[in-house]
């Protein structure tokens, strides 16, 4: 049987300080099992204004789930267009999304 990872608030701490220390104030940590698992299992932790570069995961769908703060996940069209906005919040009715493949 595999070992359990558990996600505590020790873990989230730890991860929390590296990405205040972090010059773009934010990081990710690994959650997969080796280097072969093609899924997208991680957490990133953003410090406040932080940016993320628009992107798309043209082959895997994505999960966020707040579980500190809020964040805005905007979606645009292929000319860059904003098309959807959602404020996902920690304690909130909506603290996370399912984002499909690619969007």
């Amino acid at each position: 049987m595999k070992n359990n990872m558990l996600l505590a608030n020790e873990l989230f701490n730890t991860i929390w300080d590296k990405a205040k220390d972090s010059v773009r104030h934010r990081i990710h940590f690994d959650l997969r099992d080796s280097e072969n698992d093609d899924s997208q299992r991680m957490l990133n932790v953003l410090e406040i204004d932080t940016k993320i570069p628009i992107h798309r995961h043209r082959d895997t769908s994505e999960v966020v789930i707040i579980l500190r703060g809020k964040v805005r996940e905007v979606y645009f069209d292929n000319q860059g267009n904003e098309i959807a906005s959602y404020l996902l919040e920690y304690g909130s009715p909506i603290p996370g999304i399912c984002v499909p493949k690619g969007m």
